[in-house]
């Protein structure tokens, strides 16, 4: 009678220690899942601002070539090749507030305040103080939620005449993190 009261106390004692340890290794398991997700989605985010200012201050550097030069023949062929280039939209205004604005015709998109997102509005406010900054958020105009770079064009004289703002969907991103937590559910509950 004995033996078999202690054989149930040491069953029971290591079905407790197995359920601890699992219970140790679950909450483990999900503590570095959510530290990766947080440090993927951070680093995805970093590195796409600085794919994305980049192309805008590569962009904004020609530019500077057309606008003090007022080259618009060639820069409808490099408007032209940037558009089959680059998956990314690229908008280009004139700071309206500039002593000497960008000619017009180097302008590739004319919108109006309703018509832009706010993040759009303020990437824009801030490029034609001379910021290079960035946004993400919903975009109805592209129906997605989108990052928007904005990155200030300068004449030869230093003074602000527009901006490029480089806008691309971030969507894939958050494809990629819910594809992650599916992948990190599975690895856990297996």
């Amino acid at each position: 009678m004995l033996q078999k009261t202690k054989g149930k106390v040491t069953h029971r004692l290591y079905f407790r220690v197995y359920l601890y340890f699992l219970c140790v290794v679950v909450v483990f398991a999900i503590l570095m899942g959510i530290i990766f997700m947080v440090l993927y989605e951070s680093n995805t985010k970093s590195s796409y601002y600085n794919l994305l200012s980049g192309q805008a201050q590569v962009i904004a550097e020609r530019m500077n070539r057309y606008v003090v030069s007022d080259d618009v023949e060639n820069y409808s062929v490099y408007l032209e090749m940037l558009e089959d280039s680059i998956s990314s939209d690229v908008w280009i205004f004139s700071n309206p507030a500039a002593r000497q604005p960008m000619n017009e015709e180097l302008v590739n998109i004319q919108l109006t305040d309703e018509e832009m997102s706010k993040q759009t509005k303020d990437v824009l406010k801030k490029a034609y103080i001379g910021e290079i900054t960035s946004k993400t958020g919903y975009s109805s105009i592209h129906d997605m939620k989108t990052m928007t770079v904005g990155v200030p064009i300068y004449n030869n004289e230093e003074e602000v005449v527009g901006a490029v703002l480089v806008i691309a969907a971030v969507e894939t991103e958050q494809e990629t993190m819910n594809n992650i937590i599916v992948m990190f559910s599975i690895s856990i509950v297996f």
